[in-house]
């Protein structure tokens, strides 16, 4: 966050509990408008991009799109990135996809960080998936 006093999602529970002390929201309300369809897809994001880590997916995948998209420069390789997410999400949810991509991004940008004259970091990539 901006302010660098509580970690975002601290933040956002924050608000919600004072949202419904205040009555601006009501406990019912608020209850209803979670989806339990989409928490659980969230969640087993996190395990399959634990395991895209675990077993070497997301390194293969990431070194996969770099070797295509550096022949292009660092636009090339946003492009390789985007085309990849792009293309994921036509088989799995874009919850899923996103959540799956971060290795994939973080890897990118810890090669990209070796090479000089490398201008993407890992907001930018991370921004782009």
């Amino acid at each position: 966050n901006g302010f660098s006093i509580l970690p975002l999602a601290t933040a956002v529970l924050v608000l919600d509990f004072l949202c419904c002390f205040a009555k601006v929201l009501g406990w019912r309300e608020a209850l209803q408008s979670v989806n339990g369809g989409v928490i659980m897809t969230i969640a087993s994001s996190f395990g399959i991009s634990a395991a895209l880590t675990q077993t070497g997916a997301a390194h293969a995948l990431a070194n996969a799109l770099l070797s295509a998209g550096l022949s292009f420069g660092p636009l090339g390789v946003l492009i390789t990135l985007y085309t990849g997410t792009a293309l994921l999400t036509n088989i799995i949810s874009n919850t899923a996809t996103c959540v799956m991509m971060i290795p994939v991004a973080a890897h990118i940008s810890e090669e990209l960080q070796g090479m000089e004259n490398s201008e993407l970091n890992l907001k930018t990539l991370i921004i782009m998936v």
